[in-house]
């Protein structure tokens, strides 16, 4: 599977969409529960987490909102184009 730049392009549009949509439902929590029921990931794409690319700064802003908000943040590393 061929990575191209419409395919980066969609993939960041998702990851905007999703962070939106999570965002805008912490709100409605309360502050104790904030914290205990969000959680966040990022899912790569082929590269590596240091493809000085998409993958790194994904993760770079994965691990500084994580920090910021107390939240637990995870990885998964996509190893294969299936």
């Amino acid at each position: 599977m061929k990575v191209t730049r419409t395919g980066i392009a969609a993939l960041a549009v998702l990851v905007i969409a999703a962070a939106a949509l999570v965002l805008t439902s912490i709100g409605s929590a309360t502050p104790a529960q904030k914290k205990a029921a969000f959680k966040m990931a990022i899912v790569t794409d082929i590269g590596s987490l240091q493809d000085r690319s998409f993958n790194q700064l994904a993760n770079e802003g994965r691990k500084a909102i994580g920090k910021k908000l107390g939240i637990a943040t995870r990885v998964y590393e996509t190893h294969s184009a299936a």
